[in-house]
């Protein structure tokens, strides 16, 4: 994945780039701790921030809310879930909107999800 981050970095593909700094985050959070997640996770957001890519945001948002968790600071998790829930919506990434209530806890009944597609 890192490779990915490079290559993307070489050839200008912000949005790729974006996405390999949200996985590379996920990863280092099971391997090494929030510390190092909350960095990627947050250069991943400021990143599909700047470039206005939804998807990215919202995957950084949700990384950053397990990531919170995993330190025990669920207020910056509720937070960054609420986010990313939000921002998923006004997009229509259902999946992922669905994603982010079962990290605030908060599971929509099946009969008031739209369809993903």
């Amino acid at each position: 994945m890192l490779a990915c981050l490079n290559i993307a970095r070489a050839i200008g593909r912000r949005r790729v780039e974006a996405e390999a700094l949200a996985t590379l985050g996920t990863v280092a959070l099971g391997l090494h701790g929030p510390a190092p997640a909350l960095e990627l996770l947050h250069q991943a957001l400021r990143l599909g921030r700047e470039i206005g890519y939804r998807r990215a945001e919202v995957n950084a948002h949700l990384g950053l809310a397990g990531a919170y968790r995993v330190a025990n600071r669920p207020q910056e998790a509720a937070s960054h879930a609420r986010l990313g829930e939000q921002l998923a919506r006004a997009a229509q990434h259902h999946l992922l909107a669905r994603q982010a209530r079962a990290l605030l806890g908060d599971a929509e009944p099946e009969s008031l999800l739209r369809p993903a597609c």
